[in-house]
């Protein structure tokens, strides 16, 4: 069946626009971050007409300027040479400086239109083609972390068996819905302690505070105590988000599991369609769970950032 790049994650969607566009003109730099959404007219243009969301058109645009401002400017090259010699011959002939500009400015402005336009929408569309056995096995090598290799597995096994276009729609929005899961699963990285042992030592700084006469050490050993008693708390919040992401990465496996199987089945014949609607609209809920998680991770890296430490006053007696 057709697989899309836009069926897959983001972070794959770019990388393969970022490869198939710069073919012929230089290295991808594949490893760079997902770049920031920038779509404008000429984005607009060239993602017309297409399958893509807005928001997928604005990523795959910057991503794929190697090849689209590559091919524009090769043919404004060659174009402005063949563009010049009609320019002075007019020039030549007329007599008439001016005329001979005018025509070079009007050729070389149409050769803008053309190159930026339809050339440049030419490898745009070309970099969002089907995917081929060959590329998903490619990435299959390069991936370095499992989940994302069963899941680049998965997309093996779909692009080669035949399927009707129902059919196939379908699998692309499980894709599409198990890439975005994927991409927005939180890496916790935080070491757990035991937040028992936080709080008490919380306490004791409360009260060794209470009980300093020097107000400057009295505040130090209260700020120490807000400390330890903020790391008990973000040690709870990690451990809950690290349990989330666990279970929900253990329940984006099993989906791919059953989506391989239904793959399988679709060779013989008998994959059941409701069964397939079902493992889509499922894969579909399993993405808006991980994004929550990923929020939730988001939260507790801004409760996490250190804030602006507090001026301690001087004490005039």
């Amino acid at each position: 069946m057709e697989i899309f790049p836009q069926n897959l994650s983001s972070r794959y969607h770019i990388e393969l626009v970022r490869r198939r566009s710069a073919k012929g003109f230089g290295e991808p730099q594949v490893d760079e971050p997902i770049p920031k959404p920038q779509l404008g007219k000429l984005g607009s243009y060239w993602a017309q007409g297409m399958d893509l969301t807005q928001e997928q058109a604005a990523l795959a645009a910057p991503a794929s300027a190697v090849g689209t401002k590559g091919v524009a400017a090769v043919m404004m090259f060659i174009g402005g040479i063949f563009v010049a010699l009609p320019a002075i011959v007019v020039g030549a002939s007329l007599r008439n400086a001016a005329l001979g500009f005018s025509v070079f400015g009007a050729g070389t402005t149409t050769l803008w239109f053309l190159a930026h336009g339809p050339i440049a929408e030419f490898v745009f569309r070309k970099a969002h083609a089907a995917l081929s056995p060959k590329e998903v096995e490619d990435m299959i090598g390069r991936s370095q972390d499992e989940l994302a290799k069963s899941y680049l597995q998965l997309v093996r096994d779909a692009v080669l068996v035949e399927a009707n276009e129902p059919t196939s729609e379908k699998v692309r929005e499980a894709l599409s819905a198990l890439g975005d899961a994927i991409e927005a699963l939180p890496a916790v990285v935080i070491q757990p302690q035991d937040t028992t042992v936080l709080r008490s030592q919380a306490r004791e700084l409360q009260e060794r505070a209470a009980n300093e006469t020097d107000p400057v050490i009295s505040q130090s050993f209260t700020r120490q105590a807000d400390s330890f008693e903020q790391r008990a708390e973000s040690q709870e919040k990690s451990a809950l988000v690290g349990r989330r992401a666990a279970v929900l990465r253990d329940e984006i496996i099993a989906k791919i599991a059953a989506l391989r199987d239904a793959i399988a089945a679709q060779q013989t014949g008998t994959l059941d369609a409701s069964a397939l609607t079902a493992l889509s609209e499922s894969a579909r809920s399993v993405a808006k769970e991980s994004q929550n998680a990923a929020s939730a991770h988001d939260e507790l890296e801004r409760y996490l950032t250190p804030k602006e430490p507090s001026h301690i006053q001087s004490v005039h007696r």
